[in-house]
């Protein structure tokens, strides 16, 4: 199954990048019917085709995510659409 792991750097503090992160996996539940819960400051969310987790850090987020078959084209694109997020939110 494909596989996406990224980890992003950044300044804001642990508070910060939970509630970016939490705007992150709300857009996500309404768009693509994502669901989510927090276990600490770690999100796990799952939808049909795919499951992951964010971790948030003082210093740090990384996110991975296992595509199932059917997003597995789709997974540069994913990526790419995470990594947008994450430069746009995260710096």
């Amino acid at each position: 199954m494909p596989h996406i792991h990224l980890t992003y750097q950044h300044n804001l503090g642990l508070d910060q990048a939970k509630a970016r992160i939490e705007d992150l996996v709300q857009q996500l539940k309404d768009r693509l019917d994502v669901n989510y819960h927090w276990k600490g400051n770690e999100v796990e969310f799952s939808r049909t085709g795919a499951t992951g987790t964010i971790l948030v850090e003082d210093k740090s987020v990384t996110t991975d995510v296992e595509l199932g078959l059917m997003l597995a084209a789709f997974k540069g694109e994913i990526e790419k659409q995470l990594k947008s997020f994450f430069d746009r939110q995260l710096q």
